[in-house]
């Protein structure tokens, strides 16, 4: 068996993504630019357990499927055209565990795709540290897809990940957003003719390209099927983006309270409410503001003045002998 599997890595920035991209691939990897534009591809391959090659693309970080630039509208494209060279077989999404309400956001978008995925749960050492307490039954049980905690910077977690690549995600039967709920028009009248039957032209695919058409709409990229849509239903994206978001925060939190408990008195809330209790004391917080401000102004002003000299002093004696030499 010598089947090449396409998975691809995506998260919000920070989270994580580098380290489990260099955990999974070692040395097997490249870098190269997404096809027509100037953003980088990094590439890399790894074996599975049954003989196959998986190939994991890092896509570039992004918080939603809403771009606001060049690269994070990669991975909108790759994951809507599904004749995308890099369009993933499956999706190992990486997730901070410490700050997962704003991390599982793009996670409902990408489940509402309907496309297989893996939750990866990174820096759960971190989490743990604050109190974050995250049930993974209930999260997999929720979310309807595999849920793995990690320390990808650590490799704690990796030999899982890789078997559960090799079992495939899992298409999740929740959706997180109802589109008949926030739209009032028939959204099947976007899908080529011919393609009624086509399973891959989901609601929230539609209504993303919809969207994506809105946002993006020049003399180049016009498509006439969505331009007269948007026209005769008044589509505003705007609006639309925003109802988005809303329910899906909504989702979220509801997700967050059935499956994590979050400590009130952990050691890092103690550490934390000590240092703020400190820090914004009416009469001690500007006392240490102003000695800050001060310790900065030295450094610049006075402090910075020795190494400069030293500097200055070793380039002068470097002349000379440099001179003395020639």
């Amino acid at each position: 068996m010598n089947e090449t599997l396409k998975v691809a890595l995506i998260g919000n920035p920070n989270t994580g993504k580098s380290s489990l991209f260099n955990a999974l691939t070692g040395l097997r990897q490249k870098v190269g630019n997404f096809p027509g534009i100037t953003v980088d591809k990094s590439t890399g391959f790894f074996s599975l357990p049954d003989g196959r090659t998986a190939e994991l693309t890092d896509l570039p970080g992004t918080y939603s499927l809403f771009p606001k630039s060049l690269d994070e509208a990669v991975p909108l494209d790759i994951l809507l055209d599904r004749n995308h060279k890099q369009h993933p077989e499956l999706v190992l999404y990486i997730a901070d565990a410490s700050n997962l309400k704003r991390n599982l956001v793009l996670l409902t978008q990408i489940i509402d795709l309907e496309l297989p995925v893996i939750l990866v749960l990174n820096m759960i050492d971190q989490a743990e540290a604050k109190g974050i307490k995250i049930e993974i039954a209930c999260m997999q049980e929720t979310l309807g897809i595999p849920v793995v905690a990690v320390n990808a910077r650590k490799r704690k977690g990796i030999p899982q990940v890789i078997e559960m690549i090799q079992n495939g995600g899992k298409v999740s039967a929740s959706r997180f957003l109802n589109t008949e709920k926030i739209l009032r028009f028939p959204l099947r009248e976007l899908v080529p003719a011919g393609e009624e039957e086509n399973p891959h032209h989901t609601s929230y695919s539609l209504l993303l390209k919809l969207q994506q058409a809105t946002i993006t709409q020049t003399k180049k990229t016009a498509r006439p099927g969505f331009d007269a849509f948007r026209k005769n239903y008044n589509f505003d994206s705007g609006e639309y983006q925003r109802d988005d978001l809303l329910y899906r925060y909504r989702a979220v939190n509801k997700i967050l309270a059935t499956c994590v408990n979050e400590e009130e008195n952990s050691r890092f809330k103690r550490h934390q409410q000590k240092l703020d209790a400190i820090l914004t004391h009416k009469i001690g917080g500007y006392i240490i503001f102003f000695l800050i401000l001060f310790i900065v102004f030295q450094a610049i002003f006075t402090w910075a003045q020795y190494p400069m000299d030293l500097i200055e002093s070793i380039f002068s004696q470097f002349a000379i002998w440099t001179g003395n030499t020639l």
